[in-house]
């Protein structure tokens, strides 16, 4: 719970309109050069992070599907790896939960091994640094600031 009060003191950003704004985003995202240079660390672990094939698999295959879940009764957000894929997953969203700070958050649970803890350590560091790339350098400070007021490690 101390990432969620962490995150609250960042801004919600842009809030998209469709599915298709959403998708069109997380594609901009995943075909940077700063997520094919930086995210392997954060989802492979040692020597696995420099294999050329695992690399290509995770530039080439990578995708996540978004679906806008309309059912009044479900009021939380879904983000997993994906059941089929490697290197793939699904955010389900809410209706109202279209903004920018949401989709960077649920991205990182997608990339997030399944053996990590959930909002630990590991996805703080990931999303500080989504943050930074995504968000510019004075979110990543208010969210630095968030991150020791409520004691995130």
């Amino acid at each position: 719970m101390r990432v969620y009060r962490a995150t609250r003191e960042l801004p919600y950003g842009r809030r998209f309109s469709t599915i298709s704004e959403i998708e069109s985003y997380i594609n901009n995202i995943i075909s940077t050069s700063w997520w094919k240079d930086n995210i392997f660390r954060y989802v492979c672990e040692g020597d696995l992070a420099n294999l050329t094939s695992v690399r290509k698999m995770m530039i080439e295959d990578f995708y996540i599907k978004i679906v806008i879940n309309n059912r009044k009764r479900r009021k939380n957000i879904v983000a997993r790896g994906a059941r089929t894929g490697l290197f793939s997953g699904e955010i389900i969203l809410p209706k109202g939960y279209e903004y920018k700070k949401i989709i960077l958050h649920e991205i990182c649970h997608v990339i997030l091994p399944d053996y990590l803890s959930p909002h630990g350590v590991e996805y703080a560091k990931i999303f500080l640094s989504i943050i930074k790339r995504f968000m510019g350098n004075e979110n990543e400070e208010l969210l630095k600031k968030a991150y020791e007021k409520n004691k995130v490690k």
